[in-house]
């Protein structure tokens, strides 16, 4: 006695074309990614990345809180930004490209170097919000927290735990001028 669900027509062809949507989405995604692996390679022979658990990103938060208006904070993440986006796909490509064409593919484990929170001048860790973008220096000089990062990966020492604090100090004022540079041409587009 259980109804059988039947679809109509018109509710098949719309699934069709969602479908086909998502097909060229992903496409579209993979051949971008494609692109910018290219790019990255031609850049070098080696490729650091922080070792991050996407899954991770894209679960809901464990516990209901309240932010300080007593409104119920969102337990949702960054699922479809990372749906949309595809962050693992881009690494595992990056990775097979750079180790196939005899390469160096490094990934940093962020327990060891935390560089989001290091402070060259101070050689120090402030663990901070993922929410604070633009990271303040001692001497005033606020630059962009994630750039700040790959400044600290390129300044690593070779076991690839902790940044080498000479080397942080005799590369910043050219990585202040390639900063300036990068926030000035994202302003401009």
């Amino acid at each position: 006695g259980k109804k059988i669900w039947v679809f109509s027509n018109r509710y098949k062809k719309k699934k069709q074309k969602l479908k086909d949507l998502h097909r060229k989405a992903a496409e579209s995604r993979k051949y971008a990614h494609n692109e910018d692996v290219n790019k990255l390679r031609v850049l070098g022979d080696h490729c650091l990345v922080e070792n991050m658990n996407i899954k991770g990103l894209q679960r809901k938060a464990k516990g209901v809180t309240k932010n300080k208006n007593g409104k119920y904070n969102r337990r949702k993440r960054y699922g479809r930004s990372i749906s949309k986006r595809s962050p693992g796909y881009f690494i595992k490509q990056a990775k097979y490209r750079f180790e196939s064409t005899g390469g160096k593919f490094d990934e940093v484990n962020t327990w060891t170097f935390k560089a989001s929170q290091y402070d060259h001048m101070l050689n120090d860790t402030t663990e901070k919000q993922l929410s604070i973008r633009w990271h303040k220096l001692p001497n005033g000089i606020k630059v962009q927290r994630d750039l700040y990062s790959a400044f600290l990966l390129y300044c690593a020492n070779d076991d690839l735990k902790t940044p080498n604090y000479d080397q942080c100090i005799k590369f910043f004022n050219e990585f202040l001028t390639l900063h300036e540079k990068c926030i000035n041409g994202i302003k401009d587009n």
